[in-house]
């Protein structure tokens, strides 16, 4: 920024007409950069948390289906997450 300041002096340009319109390009490429840098490791965490979800809800339903008969409803408490890791 400085760099262009001075440049515009010696071309006797305003450098507040040149100034502001480089530093909202440089916010908008900054901007730009931080979204992509986020969105690619933004699918690696969703990525994760999804197939931790699918491995819980396959265990919960095998536990179910091995000690409950079809159309029966037990006391859910016994099979929360917490005390399957404990």
């Amino acid at each position: 920024m400085i760099f262009v300041m001075v440049i515009s002096h010696k071309c006797k340009i305003n450098p507040d007409n040149i100034a502001t319109s480089i530093a909202a390009s440089l916010d908008d490429l900054t901007t730009l950069d931080a979204l992509a840098d986020i969105g690619g490791f933004l699918f690696r965490i969703i990525g994760v948390g999804g197939n931790l979800v699918a491995i819980q809800a396959s265990r919960l339903s095998t536990t179910l289906h091995q000690q409950g008969k079809p159309g029966e409803c037990q006391d859910i408490t016994q099979y929360h997450a917490s005390k399957k890791f404990s």
